[in-house]
């Protein structure tokens, strides 16, 4: 990973991988060192005090690399201290992306262990989602998936279907500019939220994760996890190698939004989420 939380000197840094717009705030094991190379992710500026109301030092464009001194908390917002001089918002920064070559392996992308998806990347294997299979009102949506998630989907949603549970998906793949314009937006509206992934933390940029509806549950609703098709998908998703990745369980303890609505399609690697 949306409110990222930057901790310096010893502490754990916090960014958002995952949540209704992409993203949630996951722990990362490294911590960030102090001297360490941060690039902005959305259009920034630095400030002359860590403050919103403080004189505007420089300007600095999607892509600008700074280099960090330390975090601090100011009425409640996070900013970097940059070495050159000057504070930024934390938000607005992440560290570099990874190269990537080739389509990561199923399962073991690495968003969990902390990796940050280049712009560029895209996996070569997207299909459309089939529109049976897409939620009500979202039919001429362009819709894709890497093609054995489609397949892992339909499994799961026919399978949900027997059982009289109705499951359709309302997002799908997300590019990194329309994750970034759903970032922004998001961090324009509360600078420390947890549910908007900054580009390169989205499970959306993988090609294997979707928000799904369920009849007679709001949508983006926490309401799911104890819904009928909720449970069902709970306890019998890893049989077609689908998670719930932003589980009340998995969320407990860590500065996580729960997301029952959010599923990826992780294959053989269900129990092994540090590869995730």
């Amino acid at each position: 990973m949306n409110r990222r939380s930057l901790r310096f000197l010893g502490a754990t840094l916090l960014l958002l991988v995952l949540g209704p717009d992409g993203g949630a705030r996951t722990l990362h094991p490294e911590p960030l060192r102090e001297g360490e190379t941060l690039r902005f992710v959305v259009d920034g500026v630095v400030r002359t005090e860590p403050s919103p109301e403080a004189v505007i030092r420089a300007r600095h464009r999607t892509g600008d690399e700074v280099t960090a001194a330390r975090l601090l908390t100011t009425e409640g917002r996070e900013w970097i201290e940059i070495s050159s001089g000057g504070y930024v918002e934390a938000c607005r920064l992440d560290r570099p992306p990874e190269p990537v070559s080739g389509d990561l392996p199923v399962g073991r992308e690495g968003l969990a262990a902390g990796r940050v998806l280049p712009e560029e990347y895209v996996p070569g294997d997207l299909v459309r989602v089939p529109v049976a299979f897409r939620a009500p009102g979202y039919e001429g949506r362009r819709m894709r998936l890497r093609a054995g998630a489609v397949a892992a989907f339909r499994s799961l949603i026919e399978a949900a279907a027997t059982k009289g549970h109705e499951i359709r998906i309302f997002s799908a793949h997300r590019s990194a500019a329309y994750q970034r314009r759903l970032y922004l937006r998001a961090i324009a509206r509360d600078p420390g939220q947890i549910h908007s992934a900054a580009p390169g933390r989205s499970d959306h940029r993988l090609g294997t994760a979707v928000d799904v509806a369920v009849s007679g549950v709001p949508t983006l609703s926490e309401a799911l996890a104890s819904d009928p098709a909720g449970i069902w998908i709970a306890e019998h998703g890893e049989e077609h190698g689908i998670v719930v990745p932003f589980s009340r369980e998995r969320c407990a303890g860590r500065d996580v939004a729960h997301e029952p609505w959010h599923l990826r399609w992780v294959g053989e690697a269900v129990e092994d989420e540090s590869a995730w």
